[in-house]
Protein backbone atom coordinates (compact mmCIF):
# COMPACT_ATOMS: atom_id res chain seq x y z
CA UNK A 1 0.00 0.00 0.00
CA UNK A 2 1.57 3.40 -0.87
CA UNK A 3 1.35 6.48 1.10
CA UNK A 4 -1.07 8.44 -1.13
CA UNK A 5 -3.46 5.03 -0.06
CA UNK A 6 -2.71 5.52 3.38
CA UNK A 7 -3.31 8.80 3.76
CA UNK A 8 -7.16 8.21 1.71
CA UNK A 9 -7.54 5.42 4.70
CA UNK A 10 -6.51 7.94 7.59
CA UNK A 11 -9.04 10.97 5.53
CA UNK A 12 -5.73 12.74 5.54
CA UNK A 13 -5.63 14.99 2.97
CA UNK A 14 -2.65 17.95 2.22
CA UNK A 15 -4.92 20.70 3.91
CA UNK A 16 -5.43 18.72 7.26
CA UNK A 17 -1.65 18.30 6.77
CA UNK A 18 -0.96 21.96 6.48
CA UNK A 19 -3.00 22.79 9.47
CA UNK A 20 -1.17 20.18 11.87
CA UNK A 21 2.33 21.19 10.64
CA UNK A 22 1.13 24.86 11.20
CA UNK A 23 0.39 24.29 14.84
CA UNK A 24 3.39 21.89 15.41
CA UNK A 25 5.55 24.54 13.91
CA UNK A 26 3.85 27.67 15.90
CA UNK A 27 4.26 25.66 18.93
CA UNK A 28 7.70 25.22 18.75
CA UNK A 29 8.63 28.75 18.21
CA UNK A 30 6.31 30.04 21.01
CA UNK A 31 8.12 27.51 23.28
CA UNK A 32 11.47 28.80 22.39
CA UNK A 33 10.75 32.32 22.56
CA UNK A 34 12.29 33.09 26.08
CA UNK A 35 15.68 31.66 24.86
CA UNK A 36 15.96 34.26 21.89
CA UNK A 37 16.12 36.98 24.15
CA UNK A 38 19.60 35.28 25.71
CA UNK A 39 20.54 33.87 22.10
CA UNK A 40 20.19 38.23 20.79
CA UNK A 41 21.82 39.33 23.92
CA UNK A 42 25.30 36.87 23.40
CA UNK A 43 25.19 37.81 20.05
CA UNK A 44 25.30 41.12 20.35
CA UNK A 45 28.30 40.82 22.88
CA UNK A 46 29.91 38.10 20.72
CA UNK A 47 29.96 40.29 17.27
CA UNK A 48 30.77 43.87 19.17
CA UNK A 49 27.36 45.18 19.23
CA UNK A 50 27.74 48.52 21.45
CA UNK A 51 25.05 49.52 23.98
CA UNK A 52 23.54 52.66 24.02
CA UNK A 53 26.03 55.37 25.69
CA UNK A 54 24.88 57.28 28.28
CA UNK A 55 24.62 60.59 28.52
CA UNK A 56 28.16 62.16 29.44
CA UNK A 57 29.64 58.79 29.22
CA UNK A 58 32.16 57.16 27.11
CA UNK A 59 30.96 53.28 25.80
CA UNK A 60 34.30 51.54 24.95
CA UNK A 61 34.13 48.23 23.47
CA UNK A 62 36.26 45.46 25.23
CA UNK A 63 35.33 42.94 23.23
CA UNK A 64 35.36 39.98 26.40
CA UNK A 65 32.97 38.14 25.12
CA UNK A 66 34.77 37.69 21.56
CA UNK A 67 38.11 36.68 23.29
CA UNK A 68 36.42 34.57 25.72
CA UNK A 69 34.76 32.28 22.75
CA UNK A 70 37.83 32.28 20.81
CA UNK A 71 39.77 30.94 23.65
CA UNK A 72 37.33 28.38 25.07
CA UNK A 73 36.99 27.44 21.24
CA UNK A 74 40.92 26.82 21.38
CA UNK A 75 40.73 24.10 24.57
CA UNK A 76 37.82 22.19 22.79
CA UNK A 77 38.85 22.07 19.03
CA UNK A 78 39.52 18.52 19.14
CA UNK A 79 37.46 17.16 15.80
CA UNK A 80 34.49 14.22 16.43
CA UNK A 81 36.32 10.90 15.20
CA UNK A 82 34.82 7.51 14.52
CA UNK A 83 36.27 3.64 14.42
CA UNK A 84 33.98 0.95 13.64
CA UNK A 85 34.80 -2.05 15.65
CA UNK A 86 34.62 -5.67 14.42
CA UNK A 87 31.83 -7.95 16.01
CA UNK A 88 33.71 -10.87 15.15
CA UNK A 89 37.02 -11.97 13.89
CA UNK A 90 35.61 -12.01 10.17
CA UNK A 91 34.75 -8.84 10.30
CA UNK A 92 38.32 -7.61 11.08
CA UNK A 93 39.01 -5.97 7.87
CA UNK A 94 35.66 -4.99 6.74
CA UNK A 95 35.58 -2.66 10.00
CA UNK A 96 38.92 -0.94 9.08
CA UNK A 97 37.93 -0.16 5.55
CA UNK A 98 34.95 1.03 6.55
CA UNK A 99 36.70 3.44 9.08
CA UNK A 100 39.04 4.12 6.33
CA UNK A 101 36.16 5.09 4.09
CA UNK A 102 34.93 7.44 6.83
CA UNK A 103 38.20 9.53 7.61
CA UNK A 104 38.16 10.10 3.56
CA UNK A 105 34.85 11.14 3.74
CA UNK A 106 35.73 13.38 6.86
CA UNK A 107 38.60 14.82 5.22
CA UNK A 108 39.00 18.36 4.49
CA UNK A 109 38.72 17.99 0.77
CA UNK A 110 35.42 15.90 0.92
CA UNK A 111 32.62 16.58 3.94
CA UNK A 112 35.39 18.93 6.18
CA UNK A 113 34.09 17.33 9.46
CA UNK A 114 37.01 19.36 11.47
CA UNK A 115 36.27 22.85 10.30
CA UNK A 116 31.94 22.02 10.33
CA UNK A 117 32.93 20.98 14.28
CA UNK A 118 34.24 24.49 14.78
CA UNK A 119 31.22 26.48 13.21
CA UNK A 120 29.00 24.68 15.32
CA UNK A 121 30.79 24.94 18.50
CA UNK A 122 31.19 28.60 18.00
CA UNK A 123 27.59 29.22 17.17
CA UNK A 124 26.61 26.46 20.06
CA UNK A 125 28.36 28.72 22.44
CA UNK A 126 25.86 32.23 21.64
CA UNK A 127 22.50 29.69 21.60
CA UNK A 128 23.62 26.41 23.70
CA UNK A 129 22.35 24.58 20.60
CA UNK A 130 24.13 22.44 17.40
CA UNK A 131 22.69 20.99 14.48
CA UNK A 132 24.01 19.37 12.26
CA UNK A 133 22.41 17.24 9.48
CA UNK A 134 23.78 14.11 7.36
CA UNK A 135 22.28 13.32 3.99
CA UNK A 136 22.96 9.97 2.46
CA UNK A 137 22.67 10.07 -1.58
CA UNK A 138 22.96 6.94 -3.71
CA UNK A 139 25.20 5.94 -5.80
CA UNK A 140 26.98 6.05 -2.12
CA UNK A 141 27.33 9.73 -0.85
CA UNK A 142 26.89 11.38 2.26
CA UNK A 143 27.21 15.54 3.12
CA UNK A 144 27.05 16.67 6.50
CA UNK A 145 25.15 19.90 6.67
CA UNK A 146 25.47 22.71 9.26
CA UNK A 147 21.42 23.80 10.44
CA UNK A 148 20.95 27.51 11.94
CA UNK A 149 19.82 27.05 15.53
CA UNK A 150 17.58 29.72 14.17
CA UNK A 151 16.19 27.38 11.61
CA UNK A 152 15.92 24.05 13.87
CA UNK A 153 12.46 23.75 15.16
CA UNK A 154 11.37 20.52 17.81
CA UNK A 155 8.52 19.12 20.00
CA UNK A 156 8.66 21.15 23.83
CA UNK A 157 8.10 17.38 24.70
CA UNK A 158 11.27 16.11 23.56
CA UNK A 159 13.22 16.92 26.00
CA UNK A 160 17.20 18.03 25.70
CA UNK A 161 18.70 14.82 25.22
CA UNK A 162 17.50 12.68 22.43
CA UNK A 163 16.17 13.96 19.29
CA UNK A 164 14.49 10.44 18.74
CA UNK A 165 11.86 11.39 21.56
CA UNK A 166 10.42 13.99 19.34
CA UNK A 167 6.81 14.00 18.39
CA UNK A 168 7.81 16.45 15.45
CA UNK A 169 10.70 18.45 14.03
CA UNK A 170 12.05 20.17 11.14
CA UNK A 171 14.20 22.59 9.59
CA UNK A 172 13.29 25.82 8.21
CA UNK A 173 14.35 28.51 6.07
CA UNK A 174 15.47 25.80 2.95
CA UNK A 175 16.04 27.94 -0.30
CA UNK A 176 15.71 26.13 -3.41
CA UNK A 177 15.30 27.94 -7.33
CA UNK A 178 12.87 27.06 -9.82
CA UNK A 179 15.45 24.88 -11.50
CA UNK A 180 16.46 22.74 -8.85
CA UNK A 181 12.34 21.96 -7.81
CA UNK A 182 11.55 21.32 -11.33
CA UNK A 183 14.31 19.09 -11.77
CA UNK A 184 14.35 16.95 -8.40
CA UNK A 185 11.91 13.44 -9.08
CA UNK A 186 10.68 13.30 -5.70
CA UNK A 187 9.41 16.35 -5.79
CA UNK A 188 4.95 16.33 -7.30
CA UNK A 189 5.61 18.31 -10.09
CA UNK A 190 2.07 19.33 -10.13
CA UNK A 191 2.60 20.71 -7.29
CA UNK A 192 5.98 22.55 -8.26
CA UNK A 193 4.40 24.02 -10.90
CA UNK A 194 0.90 25.47 -8.44
CA UNK A 195 3.58 26.49 -5.86
CA UNK A 196 5.68 28.63 -9.02
CA UNK A 197 2.60 30.07 -10.46
CA UNK A 198 1.36 30.90 -6.87
CA UNK A 199 4.79 33.28 -6.57
CA UNK A 200 4.03 34.33 -9.99
CA UNK A 201 0.37 35.67 -9.91
CA UNK A 202 0.61 37.82 -6.87
CA UNK A 203 4.35 39.11 -8.13
CA UNK A 204 5.70 38.08 -5.15
CA UNK A 205 8.85 35.87 -3.79
CA UNK A 206 11.00 34.59 -1.29
CA UNK A 207 11.52 38.08 0.59
CA UNK A 208 13.40 36.88 3.94
CA UNK A 209 15.95 34.32 4.57
CA UNK A 210 14.02 34.35 8.55
CA UNK A 211 10.34 33.37 10.20
CA UNK A 212 7.54 35.67 10.61
CA UNK A 213 9.49 36.78 13.93
CA UNK A 214 12.53 37.98 12.11
CA UNK A 215 14.58 36.46 15.20
CA UNK A 216 17.73 35.47 12.88
CA UNK A 217 17.80 39.33 11.36
CA UNK A 218 19.38 40.15 15.06
CA UNK A 219 22.88 38.24 13.85
CA UNK A 220 22.27 39.68 10.37
CA UNK A 221 22.46 43.20 11.70
CA UNK A 222 25.15 43.23 14.20
CA UNK A 223 27.41 41.60 11.67
CA UNK A 224 26.36 44.57 9.24
CA UNK A 225 24.85 42.02 6.91
CA UNK A 226 21.43 42.36 4.77
CA UNK A 227 21.03 39.09 2.94
CA UNK A 228 17.05 40.09 2.19
CA UNK A 229 18.22 42.40 -0.30
CA UNK A 230 20.26 39.81 -2.40
CA UNK A 231 17.98 37.18 -3.12
CA UNK A 232 17.64 38.04 -6.28
CA UNK A 233 19.07 35.94 -9.14
CA UNK A 234 18.85 34.68 -12.66
CA UNK A 235 15.98 32.60 -11.39
CA UNK A 236 13.33 32.49 -9.02
CA UNK A 237 13.93 31.46 -5.18
CA UNK A 238 11.61 29.91 -2.80
CA UNK A 239 11.64 28.56 0.70
CA UNK A 240 10.38 25.37 1.64
CA UNK A 241 9.81 23.66 5.00
CA UNK A 242 11.19 20.28 5.93
CA UNK A 243 8.55 18.40 8.66
CA UNK A 244 8.81 15.18 10.45
CA UNK A 245 5.95 14.46 12.06
CA UNK A 246 3.65 10.89 12.77
CA UNK A 247 1.19 9.97 11.41
CA UNK A 248 -0.71 6.77 12.40
CA UNK A 249 2.26 5.86 14.75
CA UNK A 250 4.96 6.04 11.69
CA UNK A 251 7.00 9.26 11.55
CA UNK A 252 6.64 10.82 7.95
CA UNK A 253 8.76 13.45 6.26
CA UNK A 254 7.18 16.08 4.46
CA UNK A 255 8.48 19.30 2.35
CA UNK A 256 6.17 21.90 1.62
CA UNK A 257 5.54 25.77 1.78
CA UNK A 258 3.96 27.11 4.24
CA UNK A 259 2.77 30.38 3.16
CA UNK A 260 0.88 29.06 0.03
CA UNK A 261 -0.02 25.91 2.00
CA UNK A 262 1.70 23.40 -1.02
CA UNK A 263 3.10 20.00 -0.26
CA UNK A 264 5.85 19.12 -2.53
CA UNK A 265 6.74 15.92 -1.13
CA UNK A 266 5.34 13.14 1.45
CA UNK A 267 6.53 9.96 2.65
CA UNK A 268 7.39 7.80 5.48
CA UNK A 269 10.74 7.27 6.89
CA UNK A 270 12.13 3.91 6.72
Amino acid sequence: MDFETKLDNLKLTDEDLIKRIQTEYQNAIDFRKPRIVDWHANEDMLYGKKPNTLSKRSNINLWLMHGFVYTFLSKIKNPPSLKFEPTEDADIRKAKKITSLWELDSSPTRENWKFKDLLGKKSGMASGRVIDKIVTEYPYRHRRQRVDHYDFLIDPLAGGISIENARFLGQDNIFKSKSDLENNEDYDQAEVKKLIEAYEEDKEGTETVDNEYKEKSNRFAVIGMTPDKYLSSGEGVYKLLEWYTPINGVRYYIVCNLEKKIILRKCPLE
